[in-house]
């Protein structure tokens, strides 16, 4: 004898159903670590970060006296067009502090400052354990928002610098600082949902 079983539709919707509750449990229980690179246009607090990491790396160099002469001033990449024009104008600012001409091309300048730049900007890292929000689905039609159990999230700026000074008639090094390395973080934590926690070490007045 052949048994033949019906599975009918509202049957098929709750095994569909059982199952995505499984996974979500199985998410829940497992957590996962996260780590982003951060687009622009960046948050205040993001700016801030960089911004100061960038202000702490500039105040370990040790800047070269060019007694009055011009200075051209550039910076090498890697880094975020904007990060490197801030660079650049702290660069200027200080040289500038100390009495240095600052020259806007090379032809007018006595001596060229190379600021290598071997890392600077914002990264973004952690760990959740909730249910990740979702847009929406067959089962459920709406947006889901995410429900942390517990999330951590440290957000870091970070810059490592060297500066060199060329003397363009000779082309001879005649001043070399670093490298030097500054940073500033930001984290956040999350318990069951909605209780949070913030430190940093730095403030938006800095």
């Amino acid at each position: 004898m052949i048994t033949r079983f019906a599975c009918t539709r509202p049957n098929a919707l709750r095994l569909l159903s059982l199952f995505a509750a499984l996974c979500a449990l199985f998410q829940i229980a497992s957590g996962c670590a996260f780590h982003n690179r951060v687009q622009t246009p960046r948050t205040s607090w993001e700016q801030i970060l960089a911004t100061t990491a960038i202000n702490r790396a500039l105040s370990q160099i040790e800047w070269p006296e060019a007694d009055g002469k011009p200075v051209y001033v550039e910076v090498g990449p890697p880094g975020d067009v904007l990060d490197d024009l801030y660079l650049q104008r702290g660069i200027e600012i200080a040289l500038a502090s100390r009495g240095v001409q600052i020259a806007r091309t090379p032809d007018a300048a006595k001596y060229r400052l190379t600021c290598l730049v071997g890392a600077i900007g914002l990264d973004i890292s952690g760990r959740f354990i909730g249910l990740p929000g979702g847009s929406g689905s067959v089962l459920i039609p709406v947006a889901i928002p995410e429900l942390p159990l517990y999330k951590n999230t440290l957000r870091r700026g970070v810059a490592k610098l060297e500066i060199h000074l060329v003397d363009l008639g000779t082309h001879q090094t005649v001043h070399r600082s670093g490298p030097v390395e500054g940073s500033a973080f930001r984290r956040s934590k999350t318990f069951f949902f909605v209780f949070e926690s913030r430190d940093s070490d730095t403030t938006r007045l800095e």
